[in-house]
């Protein structure tokens, strides 16, 4: 499939992009590592959780669940509705402690409590997960919905753009860039989300008609019975809270903890 792409469209996604660096550098604190690392303990509630909304809907997120909505039904959001009940936990129990630690991340405080070998291991498998796995499937999907616009421009130089980008603000200015870049993409991806959901509701006859269609079976169900090979329902009360305390009480929580003191 292939869109018509006019020259105002694409001087409106170059000067997005020109003007989602020029932000995050104008913003960035970089002078010692608790700027660096930390942003220098100074962002609002607003930014911190702009920056977190945008970090975990990302292009993956937004073409993962969909199609795997689409496919098995609304079951798939279970993550989602479940990280509800994950942030509050972790926000009254976990973060109090991480700033009382004073720790920039998770494998320093390994490091204190254990020993450096635990500091490098969980190190080591945090940068392999998130290079391969978050931003390996970030990178491509959002090259492939940059291919349909694009679809002259090889995939690899595509997913090579992207990467530079981010790094480019992300290594230069720290933890600061990327949130304030995170704070304007969010409410981009808010909007855009919204007009999309109003895009496709119409283009099926609205929400009448589609419950109408799919209401037969589980597709419309978040609680399924236990032969479901989607999301069974003892996996939201057993596996499901795992993932949600593993990335929001280990991968994100320390920064922010430290971002609101």
């Amino acid at each position: 499939m292939e869109l018509n792409i006019s020259n105002i469209d694409i001087v409106v996604i170059l000067l997005f992009v020109v003007g989602i660096i020029w932000w995050a550098l104008k913003n960035r604190k970089n002078e010692n590592a608790s700027e660096y690392f930390l942003a220098g303990k100074s962002q609002n509630w607003f930014v911190v959780g702009s920056s977190l909304f945008a970090a975990s809907v990302s292009s993956s997120t937004l073409m993962g669940h969909s199609g795997e909505g689409f496919i098995s039904g609304i079951a798939v959001f279970n993550y989602n509705v479940g990280a509800i009940f994950v942030i509050i936990f972790v926000s009254l129990f976990f973060l109090p402690f991480y700033i009382k630690s004073g720790i920039y991340t998770i494998p320093e405080y390994l490091g204190r409590r254990f020993d450096n070998r635990s500091r490098k291991y969980f190190s080591f498998i945090t940068i392999i997960g998130n290079v391969f796995l978050d931003a390996g499937a970030a990178l491509y999907t959002g090259a492939l919905i940059l291919k349909i616009i694009f679809p002259e421009i090889d995939m690899m130089w595509i997913i090579i753009g992207m990467a530079l980008m981010a790094g480019t603000y992300t290594i230069i200015g720290g933890l600061s860039s990327a949130i304030n870049a995170d704070m304007i993409q969010s409410i981009i991806l808010i909007a855009g989300s919204v007009l999309l959901s109003i895009f496709c509701f119409n283009s099926v006859g609205g929400w009448e008609n589609f419950v109408e269609h799919f209401h037969d079976g589980v597709w419309l169900n978040l609680i399924r019975p236990n032969s479901d090979t989607t999301v069974p329902w003892f996996s939201i009360f057993l596996s499901i809270p795992i993932l949600g305390f593993y990335f929001w009480g280990n991968n994100t929580a320390s920064y922010v903890g430290q971002d609101c003191k």
